[in-house]
């Protein structure tokens, strides 16, 4: 019975927690949540605009009717997979130091701490979820099916984030650099991923390198249960689940690891 009790106390405050986070980025400005929305799809805007217009792009697939909507669409999908993961990467090495007062307090569960920063900016992605699902059902080839095979498929994206939360969030603690490090990563993520092109374009001897980012597939499958109605493969899905769930349970052994010096260095 405690520990039923103590497992719903620690959910109250991760809700708690992650409902201050989204709200505290957005505190002070008049569009508030609405931010979560119009920066992305400026964003967007740009990136249509510029690859359409200026270079010329088309996606593969698409008719040249639906160009720059389905353009459009296909991009979205990737930024959504790409700004959950950059903002894991960003926001987590200094998620203890943001908040150094609660390692001081030696009953407050400090592995809550990098699953708010997976949270929330989850929150966002979903909240970016609804308006290309309303795009989509408008303008672009409507509601699938497959689209209730989303919640599997950012599963292992999930597990992923909160294993990299834990320990950037360690490493991040101590070194203080990584910071700085995951900051240009998260940059080259969005051209090192098929976000602003499908993995097809990429030349047959890059592809295998390719693949081995995992969000290659968490964006390719994104798109087609979404937009192209196709179910994700069982078995490529399992090979994610697993290497996922086996970076959480890393990233958090490591972080309760390294967690007793934390208090030395803030």
């Amino acid at each position: 019975m405690l520990k039923l009790l103590e497992g719903s106390t620690r959910a109250s405050l991760l809700v708690a927690l992650t409902q201050r986070e989204v709200q505290g980025r957005y505190k002070g400005s008049w569009l508030g949540l609405g931010w979560s929305l119009l920066g992305p799809m400026l964003m967007l805007l740009l990136y249509t605009l510029v690859f359409t217009e200026v270079m010329r792009a088309r996606w593969p697939g698409i008719s040249e009717q639906g160009g720059r909507t389905g353009f459009a669409l296909m991009v979205y999908c990737g930024m959504l997979v790409h700004g959950w993961m950059a903002e894991i990467l960003v926001l987590s090495p200094q998620a203890l130091i943001r908040q150094s007062n609660y390692v001081k307090k030696v009953v407050f569960p400090l592995p809550l701490l990098p699953v708010v920063g997976v949270l929330a900016a989850g929150v966002n992605a979903l909240i970016g979820l609804s308006l290309l699902l309303v795009l989509n059902a408008i303008l672009g080839s409507g509601l699938h099916w497959s689209a209730i095979a989303l919640p599997l498929v950012w599963l292992p994206l999930l597990l992923l984030g909160l294993g990299l939360a834990w320990l950037l969030t360690a490493l991040g603690t101590y070194l203080r650099d990584i910071a700085q490090l995951t900051g240009f990563a998260a940059t080259a993520l969005l051209f090192a991923s098929p976000v602003l092109y499908p993995a097809s374009a990429v030349p047959a001897f890059l592809r295998p390198w390719m693949h081995l980012n995992p969000l290659t597939w968490l964006i390719e499958s994104t798109r087609a249960v979404l937009l192209l109605g196709q179910w994700p493969d069982l078995g490529q899905w399992l090979l994610m689940l697993s290497l996922s769930t086996l970076l959480a349970f890393f990233g958090f052994w490591f972080f309760r690891r390294v967690q007793k010096g934390f208090a030395d260095v803030l």
